[in-house]
């Protein structure tokens, strides 16, 4: 390993993966591991990954480990692989994974957000997709104190599109464990609904995302499928407009019947039937039913107990 590796002038694989066993790509790094290593020092590390980072990697690449290309350069020294020249051999042969890792590693947030997204918009591959918003949840997590905003908003709104189309991405982000309490939802659905004004629900295909998502931000199933305009009308206007009264529910803490003080969804509301209404207060539906009087025997508007709001 003290002499010089090269490899032949080709774009592909040396060898196909599983053709040889892990142990072998470790042989690569043998030399950091052994205890009369002459790169067991920090300096001494730092001049094998510059003499040797650059094979090393293009091995790792040409082979299709993804996975070790990231293992690698994370346990890289800072400054000791050319990040340059180590972006443009991630770039040649597609290693999603490596630029990340790269960019990450540079503390560079808006060149990862911008990776995924770009991998976004240049697959069709379904797996591809749910492995690539897996990323962006495990990056999100990562670095959570550190994103702003705006750049939650830029990398989330694409990946959240996708997710109201496709169920297995909506439950991938149920199973990350707090990505959804960082992001945005109900306000991004609504407005990617108001962008799309022509978009159904009555499809279970899409509707069931939706409704998975909402979940996962706290609004109980019976709340997310409360009316059943979802299912048969437009949803830009109808479904937005639900999800600004949930989204206001939470606000205030409203989890019981304001008027029986009984929990919303369970044994105490046979029919399931939810009212939402504009100031945040919810209802079961037969508790809100308006009262008749003298002055109006018949009526027809409910209101909130509470604020008499509509």
């Amino acid at each position: 390993m003290d002499g010089v590796l090269e490899l032949e002038d080709s774009d592909e694989p040396v060898v196909k993966l599983g053709e040889i066993s892990d142990d072998l790509y470790c042989a690569f790094l043998l030399p950091l591991l052994n205890p009369n290593s002459t790169w067991q020092d920090a300096n001494g590390r730092k001049l094998f990954y510059h003499a040797h980072a650059l094979t090393g990697l293009e091995l790792l690449l040409r082979t299709d480990r993804q996975s070790g290309v990231s293992k690698f350069l994370l346990r890289a020294a800072d400054g000791a692989i050319p990040v340059d020249q180590a972006r443009e051999l991630c770039r040649k042969y597609s290693s999603t994974q490596g630029l990340l890792c790269l960019y990450e590693k540079a503390d560079d947030d808006d060149g990862v957000i911008a990776t995924i997204l770009d991998a976004l918009s240049s697959t069709e591959d379904e797996s591809q997709k749910l492995e690539l918003i897996s990323m962006a949840a495990d990056f999100t997590l990562r670095r959570a104190e550190r994103l702003q905003p705006e750049q939650i908003s830029k990398l989330w709104m694409p990946c959240l599109a996708m997710a109201c189309d496709d169920q297995k991405i909506s439950e991938m982000l149920l199973r990350k464990g707090g990505v959804l309490d960082l992001v945005p939802v109900s306000q991004s659905i609504e407005t990617l609904l108001r962008k799309r004004p022509g978009r159904r629900v009555d499809d279970d295909a899409l509707r069931k995302p939706l409704v998975s998502l909402l979940g996962g931000v706290g609004f109980s199933y019976s709340l997310a499928e409360s009316t059943e305009d979802i299912s048969r009308r437009d949803a830009s206007r109808l479904f937005s407009g639900l999800v600004s009264r949930q989204s206001r529910a939470l606000s205030v803490n409203s989890v019981v019947c304001q008027a029986c003080q009984k929990a919303l969804v369970g044994d105490s509301n046979v029919s399931g039937k939810v009212t939402v209404f504009d100031c945040g207060h919810t209802y079961h539906d037969k508790c809100c039913q308006p009262e008749p009087d003298e002055m109006n025997p018949s009526p027809t508007v409910r209101e909130c107990k509470l604020c008499r709001w509509g």
